[in-house]
């Protein structure tokens, strides 16, 4: 970034980071992903939205596709209006490969982050984070292409924190998987369902319930019953 002659002069290449802070007026359903045409796209590696109206965040019909081409980290907090994310879109399909991070905080409207036909192409996925929104239900929703098996490989941390609604992980038929899944941490998530299956977390090391640590057999008897 540089002034010259009066001018500011911004290399957008450059740029890594999108930070959207009260954008948006309510008639804005989605961010428009609309760049001037003759200007060197960004590849952005981390997008956060903030206290804006956004009723989704990537558009059905699609945007400029080089500016998602590396994005590892999303972060939504305080979307009042977000009802969908929008992974789930046929043009958005090569561009959850890659992502890392996902944490969602006080998204009140928002019923489940990603379909399960979404979740087999999260391959990178590493943490998950969701905070106080009152209507999640659901990490993963079961759609219409319901798989033989759905499987995070990176995922290692999961943290769920007042989500008075959530009931379960995954309630589809698909078998889930989990193998690097190390640290499950819940605070006030109560009459939750997590994981039906044990053997789907080989490496889970320990779950952390309201600040308690529990270990062996009796983390996974409350991820199985009742996180109460």
């Amino acid at each position: 970034m540089m002034i010259e002659q009066g001018k500011l002069h911004v290399d957008l290449q450059k740029l890594k980071t999108l930070k959207l802070h009260h954008f948006g007026d309510e008639s804005l359903d989605v961010f428009p992903f609309v760049f001037h045409s003759k200007v060197s796209l960004p590849c952005f590696q981390s997008l956060e939205f903030h206290e804006s109206a956004f009723k989704q965040i990537f558009p059905s019909g699609g945007c400029n596709q080089n500016i998602l081409s590396q994005l590892k980290e999303l972060h939504l907090h305080k979307l009042s209006q977000l009802q969908s994310i929008g992974l789930e879109h046929s043009w958005m399909a090569p561009f959850p490969k890659k992502l890392e991070t996902l944490s969602v905080s006080e998204c009140h409207g928002l019923k489940y982050l990603f379909t399960s036909s979404t979740a087999k192409m999260l391959a990178s996925l590493e943490e998950i984070t969701v905070t106080n929104c009152e209507s999640l239900q659901e990490i993963v929703l079961a759609d219409e292409g319901e798989l033989e098996e759905i499987m995070f490989n990176e995922l290692g941390v999961l943290i769920l924190m007042s989500l008075p609604k959530l009931g379960s992980f995954y309630k589809g038929t698909s078998t889930l998987k989990l193998p690097s899944l190390s640290r499950v941490s819940f605070t006030h998530c109560h009459n939750t369902k997590l994981f039906p299956h044990r053997d789907s977390l080989p490496r889970l090391s320990y779950v952390k319930i309201d600040g308690e640590y529990y270990y062996g057999d009796d983390m996974h008897y409350l991820l199985e019953v009742v996180a109460a």
